[in-house]
């Protein structure tokens, strides 16, 4: 599960780095090195706890669930 939400984590980050090498240098001109790479790195960081968090938990329950269920059965 680990292996799959580092995953997504760095489909998004490679993402948004294919996104701003198509920015203009005007972007950059009007905003300092830091602000740009805090974004980068907050950003992801805050939508992998929103969203990578709970996709994961959800696929390890009902892998458990499937397990359990299996069990119980035979």
């Amino acid at each position: 599960m680990v292996y799959i939400g580092q995953s997504l984590v760095y489909d998004m980050r490679s993402q948004v780095c294919r996104h701003l090498e198509r920015l203009s240098l005007k972007y950059f001109e009007d905003r300092q090195t830091g602000d740009v790479m805090s974004r980068v790195v907050n950003d992801v960081d805050s939508l992998a706890e929103v969203i990578v968090g709970p996709v994961v938990g959800f696929v390890a329950d009902i892998c458990s669930l499937f397990f359990i269920l299996y069990f119980c059965l035979s």
